[in-house]
């Protein structure tokens, strides 16, 4: 076990809470905040926090996959924290950006010890219970959704492409649902495979 540290900020709060798990833990500092990346089971977790550590500005979470030439990548999907009361978390497109125009504060929160209960509820997925992921895919070559299950919830991600992943045209978000909808249309039943990823968490 680790130094316990006096919880006065982001940091010190996720170094504790993640001393439990032994992980893999990266920081780097830079011009306007500091990155935390912490690695245990194929699961990862990063977290961008302001330069004073008492903002989060960006927490979120995935598994990470095998790649062809036998090197870790992050998956399709990661979780991330979203300042909604009523789940704190949303699931998105690992290469989807939009998210980092955040005009709303949607991604952030203050550190104070009730949002430290918030947070120890969202990191409760990646460290103590896991999730499931159902990939979709055509001709063993396609992939064009992600089905994530968490709890009784769901989640559809329709993955996107490079031309497709900073912020969209309506025209993009039409061929977008166009081209699940075909993929899911009963005609394509014996092209279609589906994976199902059962994700372990952290402590498994």
């Amino acid at each position: 076990m680790g130094e316990i540290k006096d919880e006065i900020n982001w940091e010190n709060f996720l170094d504790n809470y993640f001393d439990l798990f032994r992980p893999l833990t990266e920081k780097k500092e830079y011009k306007n905040g500091l990155t935390i990346y912490y690695k245990s089971n194929s699961v990862y977790v990063w977290c961008d926090l302001s330069i004073d550590r008492l903002t989060i500005k960006k927490l979120e979470f995935g598994r990470l996959s095998i790649d062809e030439e036998g090197q870790e990548q992050t998956n399709w999907i990661k979780g991330v924290f979203i300042n909604d009361e009523h789940f704190y978390t949303t699931f998105l497109q690992t290469s989807f950006d939009s998210e980092y125009f955040d005009k709303k504060n949607n991604y952030t929160i203050q550190f104070d010890n009730l949002n430290k209960n918030v947070i120890a509820r969202f990191l409760n997925t990646p460290c103590l219970t896991g999730w499931t992921e159902k990939e979709y895919q055509l001709d063993n070559d396609t992939y064009y959704k992600v089905v994530v299950t968490l709890d009784c919830y769901k989640w559809t991600i329709k993955l996107q492409n490079i031309g497709e992943q900073d912020i969209p045209f309506l025209t993009d978000i039409f061929d977008i649902w166009l081209r699940v909808k075909i993929a899911d249309a009963f005609w394509n039943n014996k092209r279609r495979t589906v994976k199902e990823i059962i994700v372990k968490p952290m402590n498994a």
